[in-house]
């Protein structure tokens, strides 16, 4: 099964790619950090975010489905994107590892796994 592995503050949590292909992006929590997980199908690979910036946690949604390969995406409460309120704002990208489920529980045997 491949997946995006991620650990931060002592949680690991692992999330399946099959889970995220709808709509290729994931608005989750991993003990206390926001997260925004985002998966290309059409590359297989993933990507996690915090999603807090600024003080303000996001919370993102998809603007387009995805028949051009390109994911726009926006926040539900602010309407930021690349324009907007928090312009000129990134998000900061957590480390991750893409992985197989099997090997990534190898390696932290008390990972949650999203569902």
């Amino acid at each position: 099964m491949p997946a995006i592995g991620i650990r931060v503050g002592g949680h690991a949590k692992l999330y399946p790619f099959s889970l995220l292909a709808d709509n290729g992006l994931l608005n989750d929590s991993i003990g206390t950090t926001k997260v925004l997980i985002t998966y290309d199908p059409d590359f297989s690979t993933a990507a996690a975010f915090e999603r807090e910036l600024v003080g303000a946690k996001l919370n993102f949604r998809p603007l387009m489905d995805r028949k051009d390969g390109l994911l726009l995406m926006d926040d539900a409460d602010t309407g930021s994107s690349i324009a907007g309120l928090l312009d000129g704002q990134s998000l900061k990208e957590i480390d991750s590892v893409l992985s197989t489920g099997f090997d990534w529980e190898k390696l932290y045997p008390n990972t949650e796994v999203y569902s």
